[in-house]
């Protein structure tokens, strides 16, 4: 996701019944979401301290946000620290058994005004099928941080015939001998039980031709989904890390409950506006559910 945006509506308004069944009904049975993506510490701009993230992280904590019961497929290695250990099972799921042989997937992150300098520090075991074979869900966020969640796992997740989100940035990187990564000039991935792909410009060029339901491109002050566009404004924030991530998560969840995917696009557009005008490092950006309609409405003129 671009750095440092702020949005409003371009091409449409949403109406004051879309907010409303914005508000997930916990009366109703409680939804499933799987995440397949590693957990990550994260150095951003040498703060001098490694911040818990990953998608699994992101997306896990806006799921839950949004009222959905949350099962990550992740691994780490037991160099996490014990503090992040309790965080991840008090407000996520219990992550253990920890990878004996390898570390936690750490990267160090350096964020300029219109780009970001990526190196992978260490990197945890990928992710195998049968630690997706057993899981029941609503749906799926499959979204690799590097190459952790192989195409034999995808193909198996796709076969369950769920909605599946796939961020495919983790497919796209190269890893270079310092650890620096940089991005496959081609990928050709199979489609097949795709159900909502989201990625920038220069990803889908990459990617190429691209069969999925509702394909999510984003640009420097753009958010387009199919025949859908909401124009971005800026906000100044310190750190875009996850934007991504929310907005998938966002929309995931919000087309999942509700079956409207311009109520989950805007939906997911509030998000994101809510996260950056944080202005906070790492996971402290998560927008609660109340900021995230409260975003929402902002966006389509309503007051709530």
């Amino acid at each position: 996701m671009p750095v440092i945006l702020a949005l409003h509506v371009y091409k449409w308004a949403m109406t004051f019944k879309w907010v409303n069944m914005l508000i997930l009904d916990n009366r109703e049975t409680q939804m499933k979401i799987a995440i397949a993506s590693h957990i990550t510490l994260d150095s951003i701009d040498n703060q001098g301290a490694y911040y818990l993230g990953g998608s699994a992280c992101y997306c896990g904590l806006i799921c839950r946000q949004l009222g959905f019961e949350t099962i990550l497929v992740t691994k780490v290695g037991k160099d996490l620290p014990e503090d992040t250990r309790d965080f991840l099972n008090r407000n996520l799921a219990d992550i253990t058994p920890f990878e004996e042989e390898c570390l936690t997937t750490k990267f160090s992150i350096r964020q300029y005004d219109d780009a970001r300098q990526v190196t992978l520090l260490s990197k945890c075991n990928p992710l195998t099928v049968d630690d997706v074979s057993d899981i029941d869900a609503d749906g799926w966020i499959v979204s690799p941080v590097i190459d952790e969640v192989p195409l034999e796992v995808l193909t198996a997740i796709t076969e369950k015939g769920k909605f599946v989100m796939l961020d495919p940035q983790g497919y796209l990187r190269k890893v270079g001998p310092s650890g620096t990564i940089s991005l496959h000039r081609s990928l050709d991935l199979d489609w097949s039980g795709i159900s909502a792909v989201k990625a920038d410009e220069d990803e889908f060029k990459i990617l190429g031709p691209v069969n999925a339901n509702f394909v999510i491109s984003t640009t420097r002050r753009m958010i387009h989904m199919n025949e859908h566009s909401l124009q971005l404004d800026r906000i100044p924030t310190r750190d875009s890390t996850g934007i991504g991530d929310i907005l998938s998560a966002v929309f995931t969840c919000v087309y999942l409950k509700e079956k409207d995917s311009r109520l989950a696009i805007c939906s997911a557009a509030g998000a994101v506006r809510a996260a950056l005008k944080a202005n906070a490092f790492g996971l402290d950006k998560i927008p609660t559910k109340s900021k995230i309609e409260e975003s929402t409405a902002i966006l389509s003129k309503i007051s709530i």
